[in-house]
């Protein structure tokens, strides 16, 4: 399997179309030396595309990672067999892809899960064939891999492209607070998977990518990665994500709840805090997001949260008779 083992630059590269300019079109990442500041080599950084029918947004994401100007990338693009321009596109970038799979496959999980074991990096990640690295994503990640070997889990700030405006209520810029398994489960963490990185010395200790999801396969693994190692969140947009009408986000919302419920299910099996603390870290959370909310959501948000406050109070008083449930809220605790 080959590894860009120099940067790759536009030159290289096939020519735009003449109507797009900018990154990563007419403009790349700055080229990185060979080695490290202090002589070491660059970890191998292996990303998976999983595609299918996504001609419409395929090469501007290839060009997105083969740009960042890192010496030492494994790019593997997982094709479900597209019957769109795909092929003619993986066709014109293949002297640059290590490995380009293009057949039948059972979803996008599998997908994924697959070109994981392909993968040979130090570093992992999956970037869907709609979004895109912003320039310096890759080197980014390396230092903070270098300089924090303990971390399991290294995820950035990710910019969120509305298109024509499908989803009014959610922000431009996703911005958290580093991630654990305790608020990924009481707080309904909304980590963007486009910015995150972990380490294949992590992914090897959890069951990795679940097969059986179709939507929160993402979610699934953040909460295996955080049960084996630390997170790192920090504040630095390194990827932008695509909301568009033919995403899943817009198209399968029933299946991202039912799943969201199971999942969170399992997880509160074996989450070994108290369901007091769980409570507590997600009404902080509300609290918390007070500053950030725009003024039209206030009102909204001060009536949940005092209705949060009041069923706080409850169960602090009842906390034999009543149980709080990330999704369900309060509930008669069950014996």
């Amino acid at each position: 399997m080959s590894v860009l083992s120099t940067h790759v630059t536009l030159e290289d590269l096939p020519a735009p179309p003449p109507d797009k300019t900018g990154w990563p079109w007419t403009e790349a990442s700055q080229t990185l030396p060979p080695t490290m500041s202090d002589g070491q080599p660059w970890p191998k950084i292996s990303i998976v595309t999983p595609s299918y029918n996504q001609g419409e947004f395929i090469e501007e994401t290839i060009r997105s990672v083969l740009l960042q100007g890192y010496p030492n990338l494994e790019y593997i693009i997982m094709d479900g067999g597209s019957t769109d321009e795909t092929q003619a596109i993986l066709e014109r970038y293949s002297p640059w892809l290590s490995h380009v799979v293009s057949q039948p496959d059972n979803g996008q999980s599998d997908a994924i899960a697959t070109g994981f074991e392909i993968a040979s990096g130090e570093i992992l990640a999956w970037l869907c064939s709609d979004d895109l690295y912003l320039k310096g994503a890759l080197e980014w990640v390396a230092r903070q891999y270098s300089t924090n070997p303990e971390i399991a889990l290294f995820c950035g700030a990710t910019r969120i492209d509305q298109g024509k405006g499908w989803f009014p209520w959610m922000e431009t810029r996703y911005e958290y607070t580093t991630p654990t398994y305790d608020k990924l489960i009481a707080c309904n963490q909304c980590v963007q998977q486009p910015a995150c990185f972990w380490t294949k010395k992590a992914y090897q200790k959890t069951s990795g990518i679940d097969r059986s999801l179709e939507f929160c396969m993402d979610y699934d693994l953040l909460l295996k990665l955080c049960q084996v190692g630390k997170a790192k969140y920090v504040d630095c947009e390194i990827a932008w994500m695509r909301l568009h009408e033919k995403t899943k986000t817009h198209n399968l919302q029933h299946i991202q709840q039912r799943e969201k419920r199971l999942l969170v299910e399992n997880a509160l099996k074996a989450c070994s805090s108290s369901n007091l603390y769980l409570c507590s870290l997600s009404y902080l959370r509300v609290l918390g997001r007070f500053n950030k909310s725009p003024r039209h959501k206030i009102e909204r948000k001060v009536w949940h949260t005092i209705r949060l406050l009041i069923g706080y109070l409850y169960h602090l008083l009842n906390g034999d008779i009543f149980s709080w449930h990330p999704i369900h809220g309060f509930r008669k605790a069950v014996n």
